[in-house]
C-alpha cells in the first residue's frame, strides 16, 4: 500500500530540444517503483529517435517502459488520454516533454496519498524556468490552494467555472478515478485540463494539494498556451469550446447562475478574440 506502482507519462510533440532533460528528471526520481510511458503525437522532428535511444540505454531503471506513437497529429487531449489509459500504475504523474520533475516529486506525492488514501487528485505549486520574464510567470502560476479548498462545495463548483483552478503540470491522479470519469474530453482538441477540473468538481472528486513545488514548468516561446500569448487559432478555438461547456455545468447549479454565465459569454469571447490569453 505504501509502495504503489506509479506511471509517469511523458507527453511529447516536437520536443527534441528538451525531451532528454525531461526523461533524465524521471530517471533521477528518488522513488523506485515507476513505470515510464512516453506518448508522442506524430512529431515531425527527431523526438522519437531521441526517445528510442534513451530507452535503450535506460530501460533497466524502470519496472516497465513503453513508447506510444500516433500515425497523425491528434492534439493535446487525445495524446494525454493515450498515455494515461495505457498506464498500469495505481497513480499517474504526467509531465510534458519540455518540463521536468523535481527529484523527490513522485516520492512526495506517494507519501501524501498513502496518508490520504481517499484523494482522487493532488496538486502542488510550480517552479518556473526557461526564457522571458520569469518573475511575471512566478506570480501568474501561483495558486492559492488554501482559499480554494476552504470553499463550500457549491462555491467550489462556481469558482471552477470562472477560472482554471489548478496548474495542470502538477497533477497526480488516481488511475482508477481517471478511467471512471472517462478521461479528458477529446472534443476539445487542444486544452484538456480546465474542462477536466470542472467535470470532476461537479462529480464530487476529492482534490487536495501539497505545499512544496514538485514540477519545473518551462516558459517557452514554443508553448501553445503561454509562449504565444494565446494568439494561436487552435488555442482560441479550445477556449471557445470550454466556454460553451461551462454553460452546461452552470445550468446544473441554477437558472440565474446560467443566465449570469450567458451574459458573461460575449465578454469572454471578446477576450478570446483579442488573443490576450494565458492558460496553464
Amino acid at each position: 500500500m505504501n509502495n504503489p506502482l506509479v506511471s509517469v507519462v511523458v507527453v511529447a510533440y516536437n520536443v527534441s530540444k528538451f525531451v532528454l532533460e525531461t526523461l533524465e528528471s524521471v530517471k533521477e526520481q528518488t522513488y523506485d517503483n515507476i513505470e515510464l510511458i512516453i506518448t508522442d503525437d506524430c512529431s515531425t522532428d527527431n523526438t522519437i529517435d531521441i526517445c528510442l535511444k534513451w530507452i535503450e540505454e535506460n530501460s533497466s531503471r524502470f519496472i516497465g517502459i513503453r513508447l506510444i506513437t500516433s500515425e497523425h497529429n491528434t492534439g493535446i487531449t487525445a495524446n494525454r488520454n493515450r498515455g494515461n489509459f495505457a498506464a498500469t500504475g495505481k497513480w499517474i504523474k504526467h509531465v510534458d516533454g519540455d518540463d521536468k520533475l523535481l527529484p523527490s516529486c513522485v516520492e512526495d506525492y506517494v507519501k501524501f496519498v498513502s496518508a490520504n488514501p481517499t484523494k482522487d487528485m493532488v496538486f502542488s505549486p510550480l517552479s518556473v524556468f526557461g526564457e522571458g520574464d520569469l518573475e511575471f510567470w512566478r506570480k501568474l502560476v501561483y495558486t492559492n490552494f488554501e482559499y480554494i479548498f476552504s470553499l463550500r462545495p457549491r462555491d467550489f463548483k462556481i469558482l471552477s467555472c470562472k477560472i482554471c483552478l489548478f496548474p495542470a503540470p502538477s497533477l497526480f491522479i488516481n488511475s482508477d478515478y481517471f478511467r471512471k470519469v472517462g478521461g479528458y474530453d477529446e472534443s476539445i482538441r487542444d486544452s484538456e485540463d480546465w474542462p477536466f477540473w470542472v467535470k470532476t468538481a461537479f462529480r464530487g472528486a476529492q482534490f487536495s494539494y501539497i505545499n512544496t513545488p514538485e514540477v519545473c514548468y518551462r516558459i517557452s516561446s514554443f508553448s501553445l498556451s503561454q509562449g504565444i500569448g494565446g494568439k494561436s487559432p487552435r488555442f482560441r478555438e479550445a477556449m471557445r469550446l470550454i466556454e460553451k461547456k461551462k454553460l452546461d455545468y452552470m445550468k446544473q447549479l441554477s437558472f440565474l447562475y446560467w443566465l449570469e454565465g450567458l451574459l458573461a459569454y460575449k465578454k469572454n469571447m471578446e477576450t478570446i478574440d483579442s488573443g490576450q490569453l494565458f492558460h496553464i
